[in-house]
């Protein structure tokens, strides 16, 4: 089962790669990740819904074999972090479209760094895989940008020492 165009509510991002090339430490091809961390009021309409897409999936496993008594299950996207919050993770090989709170495209030269406020466009993917079992993929298709942070490198501002 698939839902499509679903969109988060503002978060926090964690450990973006949405901007310049994917990463490419688990993937020969890159892939774009993030993330997001959201307080669970706000994300318990999300969370619903990517449990009916597993739940439909786990209902067609049924159907397809009858007496099966247990399903495996994949590991969920998302967490609860301590009590009030959700952190999703959303991916994709495709470079997701980014644009700022005005809906202007994000510019080449800035870089979206852990601590941005965004909300993220996604699909809701269910899958059922005889390694990891049944479960559900978020796929990132966009993000909007409410306030962006950006870092340097570890090395910048250091003065030439003699």
């Amino acid at each position: 089962m698939n839902v499509k165009d679903l969109i988060t509510p503002v978060g926090i991002a964690n450990y973006p790669y949405v901007t310049g090339q994917g990463d490419t430490a688990f993937s020969s091809e890159g892939q774009y990740h993030v993330k997001v961390t959201i307080t669970k009021d706000a994300a318990e309409p999300l969370v619903q819904k990517i449990k009916s897409c597993i739940a439909a999936e786990v209902a067609d496993e049924h159907k397809r074999k009858p007496g099966i008594e247990k399903i495996k299950r994949a590991p969920l996207p998302f967490r609860e972090i301590g009590d009030d919050q959700i952190e999703f993770k959303f991916k994709s090989k495709f470079k997701p479209k980014i644009i700022d709170k005005k809906k202007l495209p994000l510019g080449e030269d800035k870089t979206v760094w852990s601590g941005t406020t965004m909300a993220v466009k996604f699909d809701a993917s269910s899958y059922n895989s005889a390694s990891l079992g049944v479960g559900c993929t978020l796929r990132l298709k966009g993000i909007q940008v409410v306030d962006l942070v950006e870092g340097s490198t570890a090395t910048e501002g250091f003065e030439e020492i003699a």
